[in-house]
């Protein structure tokens, strides 16, 4: 395998340094699997967070629908280890920095938007792990954390709950990056074009920076699951290099509205 050239922003984001130093061990685990065919590497005692975010929709219309959520993947590093034991000190440190974060975030977002909480889970990789399924079941949350208050404070008519602000979280390895969907926010946000504004383009990519260095000043990482390499059944960890959004918005079909607030039927 040839060397690995990538193009990293200069100086490199803090969050960064502990993806830099995962990638000898993820790529030497790609080029054992490209020479042992039919050999799965599942990483199975490795664990990490998922911070599930919750926002509830339709408050002001009276027809509340289904929590709205975003995700996002964290990893425990210890003396350059991933450290799988989280205490409730840790799980507090990462929610003061996500309610810093969606706190910003609710300058963009109508107010029939609410931001009410982050539950964390338990993140495995399957060991074996097959096509359909590649992650340890998680259980229950391992910590709810109620965030209070948070109410969008945006003017304007809420766009469609199909409408979402995709942040990419871009690692070393090519076509092997990460999202995250962002919900609620209001025409005011696009232009006459029907794309994101520029300010809000700036402003929501800044609210993740600060998030992500905040949490990897504490030695919490952004990371993407990766479950496969050159297609064969592969688990690693990536360290998130850098974020970046466009102003060309997404659509999450299974935000779609379920609860219809005006029918008419003609014959």
């Amino acid at each position: 395998m040839g060397a690995i050239t990538p193009q990293f922003p200069l100086p490199l984001p803090p969050w960064a340094k502990w993806g830099l130093r995962a990638l000898p061990f993820v790529w030497g685990v790609a080029e054992a699997l490209l020479e042992h065919a039919g050999t799965v590497q599942s990483n199975g005692d490795m664990q990490w967070r998922r911070a599930v975010v919750s926002w509830t929709r339709g408050a002001s219309s009276g027809t509340p629908e289904d929590n709205a959520v975003c995700t996002f993947d964290i990893a425990n590093v210890t003396g350059s280890a991933i450290d799988s034991s989280w205490t409730t000190q840790d799980y507090d440190t990462c929610n003061g920095h996500i309610g810093t974060f969606v706190t910003g975030l609710s300058q963009l977002q109508s107010p029939s938007y609410q931001c009410v909480s982050v539950d964390w889970y338990r993140m495995q990789f399957a060991n074996p792990m097959t096509p359909q399924r590649r992650f340890t079941p998680s259980g229950p949350p391992e910590n709810h954390a109620p965030i209070a208050n948070v109410l969008g404070l945006a003017a304007g008519d809420a766009l469609p709950g199909q409408v979402a602000f995709v942040v990419t979280e871009r690692t070393a390895i090519p076509r092997h990056w990460g999202r995250f969907y962002l919900p609620g926010l209001t025409e005011l946000a696009v232009g006459p074009t029907g794309r994101w504004t520029s300010s809000t383009v700036d402003t929501i990519v800044t609210l993740a920076s600060t998030m992500y260095a905040g949490l990897a000043g504490a030695e919490f990482f952004p990371v993407v699951a990766s479950t496969q390499a050159d297609n064969v059944l592969a688990g690693s960890l990536l360290g998130v290099s850098n974020v970046k959004a466009d102003d060309i918005p997404d659509i999450i079909r299974r935000r779609r509205y379920d609860v219809s607030t005006h029918t008419k039927q003609l014959p």
